[in-house]
């Protein structure tokens, strides 16, 4: 963890928006026509009820219902940081809050699901810019709380699942807490790095057959989980595959997500 003397958070609570990633990334527009970089450990974020055109990962919909918790943080980073290991060190984090505050049994579908018994809490999306000599990280979360399954569309119902469904209901201030902290832990690129290796103790598909699409082309093997590098590693028929960027849309035959 960074030493670095923390800069009191900069917190933006709406009860509506279009996107909070949208929000951070028009202020990282702003902020990068600046002569100064925002210094480091520099916080911003951007909590809203609900979201009227949620974006997931590859610019996919997000449905955002009201009773979730939708949040998007501005983090100034010590140095580039590997965005492929990002979000996997954000759902350790994640993990972590939501264990403390009574819903243990999270797991991370890679790269960038939140699940609860195989199905998804949420999903975490993240995007870096370089300033100088700092990295401006933009963290999106989605979480699928205090929210009701009949909220969703239907036809995402049987993906999915939300903790109050599961008996759990969170104060979104608290949680709002623990998340802040979770990710100003992560100033340090090293730490981030530590993170996501540890984020591989709730992989809910290693050792596993899984159906992944990568570049439009359908790959299935073994699950041998990540490392270091984030990478996704396939024990597949023609041996071992790495995946950088892809979609996981089977886990053991069963369909883990809405088709495109």
């Amino acid at each position: 963890m960074s030493n670095t003397q923390p800069i009191m958070p900069i917190i933006h609570r709406l009860s509506a928006t279009s996107s909070t990633q949208l929000l951070a990334a028009q202020r990282t527009a702003v902020l990068m026509t600046e002569d100064r970089p925002p210094p480091l450990g520099y916080c911003e974020a951007w909590i809203a009820e609900t979201q009227l055109r949620g974006r997931g990962q590859h610019h996919r919909p997000f449905a955002s219902p009201p009773g979730g918790f939708y949040v998007s943080l501005l983090l100034t980073l010590s140095r580039p940081v590997g965005i492929e290991i990002l979000p996997l060190a954000v759902g350790w984090q994640c993990a972590r809050a939501l264990t403390t505050l009574g819903c243990p049994g999270v797991t991370i579908r890679w790269p960038n699901d939140l699940c609860l018994d195989g199905r998804k809490l949420g999903g975490i999306l993240c995007q870096s810019v370089i300033n100088g000599d700092r990295c401006l990280a933009i963290i999106g979360v989605g979480m699928n709380t205090n929210s009701r399954l009949g909220d969703f569309p239907g036809e995402l119902q049987p993906f999915i699942t939300t903790l109050v469904e599961n008996g759990v209901v969170v104060d979104h201030e608290v949680l709002l807490q623990h998340f802040v902290t979770g990710m100003r832990e992560l100033l340090d690129p090293d730490e981030v790095a530590r993170c996501a290796v540890q984020a591989a103790s709730l992989d809910a598909a290693r050792g596993r057959q899984i159906t992944a699409v990568a570049d439009g082309v359908e790959v299935e093997g073994i699950s041998r989980g990540w490392g270091e590098d984030g990478h996704l590693r396939l024990d597949t028929r023609d041996g071992t595959r790495e995946l950088l960027s892809a979609t996981i849309t089977k886990i053991d035959g069963r369909k883990v997500r809405l088709e495109d």
